[in-house]
């Protein structure tokens, strides 16, 4: 057999397995008006999702799907449910690709498994295991959860919920009031204008770099991962610091930690400014970071 009839055959073996393995793709497109308020409810297992909040009273799904996965849809003015799932039973969903338009004032709950979730000037609540969530805009309400995944909200906002188990989070943007909380991931929050904010991990590091909003209340606890506050040289606020068996590691006043409660771990106290914000920092043996930005 010649040389260019074996490279022939193996050029086809490879075309035939590519066309096995990637099924082939169908278009889907739907249209729906719907009432201010509207519930929309989503489920992608795979591939990605990218929804975009509009000032129009319709509901616009465009996108590909494996012809090997089923497109359902349905609802009225008040609702609409849409999702994938596979023709066969027991069989995984392949990846498909979504662009979803909805009016600003929808309530969505949009759900995935590996696939990736993009929002912009969308409120909702957005929920994958692997894929990651990135959501962008001005918003109202987000509560976002990823086990693996990432989780990053870059939106205005008055009011965000985030967590994951292993992935990295993200809090930037505005947000009003903001909670974040992970297993084992890092949380890293510069977020402006926080009044309220919640913020802990098990054993993921936080690092916080956002401002303290006037008269602001802020938390965070960690059971083995580190808290660093990076403080703009004119933050104001109230600080209580306390660790079971971990290290207080202060460069933002003269005052020294104290030992704890039967010389176990540290505690401080101090006040910067005129003490507008409270800001509480519990630890059992995470080291705490107390930094002033340059």
């Amino acid at each position: 057999m010649t040389i260019l009839r074996c490279l022939s055959l193996a050029l086809g073996s490879i075309s035939l397995m590519a066309t096995v393995s990637l099924p082939a793709q169908t278009s889907v497109e739907r249209r729906i008006a719907l009432d201010p308020g509207a519930a929309i409810k989503g489920f992608v297992p795979a591939g990605s999702v990218r929804i975009i909040g509009w000032d129009r009273d319709s509901l616009v799904i465009t996108g590909t799907v494996s012809s090997s996965d089923r497109f359902y849809f349905g609802g009225g003015r008040s609702g609409v449910k849409f999702g994938i799932e596979a023709r066969s039973s027991g069989a995984e969903s392949h990846p498909s690709r979504l662009v979803i338009h909805l009016p600003r004032s929808s309530q969505l709950s949009m759900k995935g498994v590996s696939a990736n979730i993009q929002a912009v000037d969308a409120s909702g609540w957005f929920y994958t295991v692997g894929g990651n969530i990135d959501i962008a805009g001005r918003v109202g309400e987000i509560e976002a959860e990823a086990m693996d995944g990432n989780v990053s909200v870059s939106a205005t906002a008055r009011w965000v919920r985030a967590r994951t188990a292993s992935g990295t989070l993200r809090l930037t943007g505005a947000i009003e009031d903001a909670a974040a909380s992970s297993i084992t991931g890092q949380i890293f929050v510069s977020s402006r204008g926080i009044v309220r904010g919640q913020f802990g991990s098990v054993t993921g590091d936080i690092v916080f770099t956002a401002p303290l909003g006037e008269r602001g209340i802020f938390s965070f606890d960690n059971h083995s991962g580190s808290v660093e506050l990076r403080l703009a040289p004119s933050a104001a606020g109230t600080f209580s610091v306390t660790t079971i068996s971990g290290v207080i590691e202060n460069a933002v006043v003269a005052a020294r930690p104290a030992a704890g409660q039967a010389g176990r771990g540290q505690t401080i106290a101090f006040r910067l400014g005129d003490g507008g914000s409270h800001v509480t920092i519990r630890t059992f043996k995470g080291t705490v970071r107390l930094l002033t930005l340059r």
